[in-house]
């Protein structure tokens, strides 16, 4: 169980990665994921599990802000491919694809939770 939500910024520290802190927004965010990925550059994006159907335990039960890794996309299909936990308590990792409006829920809805428990929000 999370009882504390570590923040990004010193997880991305401690990995020694560099971000650009929700440099994205609502309304481009597909667009600025196709912009990285078209680069080889995978995105990592802070959802809310609430809205991801894969999340068995969270799904339409609890809010749970979580990183995930958008590796692809694919407009014709209007889906975006993602590296993730294949199911809660896990370990391993699979490949999922994800369609586009509940990717923009989950994003959505990331933003609004953690403005809701007050945690910093980037901007």
């Amino acid at each position: 169980h999370n009882d504390m939500i570590i923040p990004e910024e010193n997880i991305f520290n401690e990995q020694g990665l560099l971000i650009k802190k929700d440099a994205i927004n609502n309304e481009t965010i597909l667009d600025d994921i196709r912009y990285s990925i078209i680069r080889n550059s995978p995105v990592i994006v802070l959802i809310d599990s609430y809205f991801q159907r894969i999340s068995y335990n969270t799904y339409l039960k609890k809010h749970s802000l979580h990183n995930l890794l958008v590796f692809g996309f694919d407009d014709r299909k209007e889906i975006v491919r993602i590296n993730e936990h294949a199911f809660w308590e896990s370990k391993k990792y699979s490949l999922f694809d994800w369609d586009y409006k509940e990717f923009l829920d989950a994003y959505k809805g990331a933003k609004l939770y953690k403005k809701m428990m007050n945690f910093p929000i980037y901007k």
